[in-house]
């Protein structure tokens, strides 16, 4: 399964898709050089239950750490599996 990721200007998301449609996706904004704060996260319903949120904030923690940045995770989900998985404390603001 391919993680895609887009960003523009200020903005981006990471998204999954499956069936030929976006099944997940995360979006953040760049909130200065060293911040992005992730805001939301949606899995459609016919994908729910397999993982494809946490593989998602996987693949920006990724990002996060590749380019030395923090992450404000004010979507509740996000904010969730950080806090839950010590592996990703590193990367809090």
């Amino acid at each position: 399964m391919e993680i895609k990721h887009q960003f523009s200007g200020k903005t981006g998301k990471f998204y999954i898709q499956k069936e030929g449609i976006v099944g997940a996706e995360m979006n953040y904004f760049k909130v200065d050089e060293n911040t992005i704060n992730i805001h939301h996260t949606e899995v459609k319903e016919q994908f729910r239950g397999i993982g494809l949120g946490f593989l998602l904030l996987e693949a920006a923690v990724k990002y996060a750490r590749e380019n030395n940045l923090k992450i404000i995770p004010t979507c509740s989900y996000a904010e969730k599996l950080i806090q839950k998985n010590e592996n990703f404390h590193d990367i809090l603001n």
